[in-house]
């Protein structure tokens, strides 16, 4: 479970949240980037590879989180 209050103010955070097992009933993991800002506000939700085929939202998210500046961005 995301427990989203748990995560620092003001910083990126890097985790892993287990969605579901496999047939072997080990976790598949889905990984999450969470850029929480200083100020209370409206929430953004940016998803990527929902198909397969999709695979140009992954980099251009990473992008995003190495150039966003967690003071512009207002908290969950």
């Amino acid at each position: 479970m995301l427990d989203l209050d748990l995560l620092p103010i003001g910083k990126i955070s890097r985790i892993w949240v287990d969605m579901a097992t496999d047939g072997l009933g080990q976790p598949i993991k889905v990984p999450v980037i969470v850029a929480k800002g200083e100020r209370v506000g409206p929430v953004l939700g940016i998803t990527a590879c929902l198909h397969g085929n999709e695979l140009n939202g992954i980099p251009l998210i990473h992008r995003l989180f190495r150039e966003i500046d967690c003071s512009d961005v207002r908290p969950i």
